[in-house]
């Protein structure tokens, strides 16, 4: 009967309790996990998909290597953005605040870069 209730009590806390909620949407482990489970994938997706175009593309065509490293930068923060998108909206989380709360830190890192 222990085990009984302890799975219901993780099962409690791991689906149904809420840690915070984000304009009205609850927040609980499960969603955080599924979320940070997203962001993973993306950046062992980008990690591949880079290797790989490094290894049979770049190579083959003799880029430069400063063109090579920004187009594998770009592709990665594309592919971790992609995966950030995918990760917040399984979780429900309404964009507009996520989108609220860049505007504000680009308003202050604008701020604080001039001098």
């Amino acid at each position: 009967m222990e085990n009984q209730e302890l799975w219901e009590k993780i099962d409690y806390y791991f689906k149904d309790f809420i840690l915070f909620k984000i304009q009205d949407v609850g927040i609980t482990i499960s969603h955080l996990v599924v979320s940070v489970v997203a962001v993973i994938i993306s950046l062992l997706i980008s990690k591949l998909i880079r290797s790989a175009l490094q290894k049979h593309l770049f190579n083959k065509l003799d880029v430069d290597q400063g063109l090579q490293y920004a187009l594998l930068r770009f592709i990665h923060y594309i592919i971790v953005i992609i995966g950030l998108y995918i990760g917040l909206k399984t979780v429900n989380i309404p964009l507009g605040a996520i989108v609220g709360l860049f505007a504000v830190i680009g308003v202050g890192i604008g701020f604080g870069l001039q001098i």
